[in-house]
């Protein structure tokens, strides 16, 4: 039953064995925690699983961003080093540069 979840079909035959594999774990959610939380249906697990979905991609889209910053920001450091260490190897002074820079 689990394959049922992978399968994007939705003929009859397909939907039918993904609401049974639904039953299932609304029987079993509610079975293992069976006086800790109240009986939840099957809808309102599909509703949990939809909302933990949305969390987890909006979590990794944030991650995502952060690490491209951090590598963009690694790539200009290290690029800045590099024009530095050319610029001393050519004899330039670094302070004619920033004087230049200035507008």
């Amino acid at each position: 039953m689990q394959e049922s979840f992978k399968i994007k079909k939705t003929d009859g035959i397909s939907s039918e064995e993904k609401a049974q594999a639904w039953d299932v774990i609304a029987l079993e959610f509610n079975a293992c925690c069976d006086g800790v939380v109240p009986a939840r249906t099957v809808v309102q697990l599909k509703s949990l699983m939809k909302t933990m979905k949305k969390k987890v991609r909006a979590d990794l889209a944030e991650c995502h961003v952060k690490l491209t910053c951090y590598f963009y920001c690694t790539y200009l450091h290290y690029n800045c080093i590099l024009r530095k260490e050319q610029y001393i190897k050519q004899g330039v002074e670094l302070s004619k540069l920033k004087k230049q820079a200035k507008p």
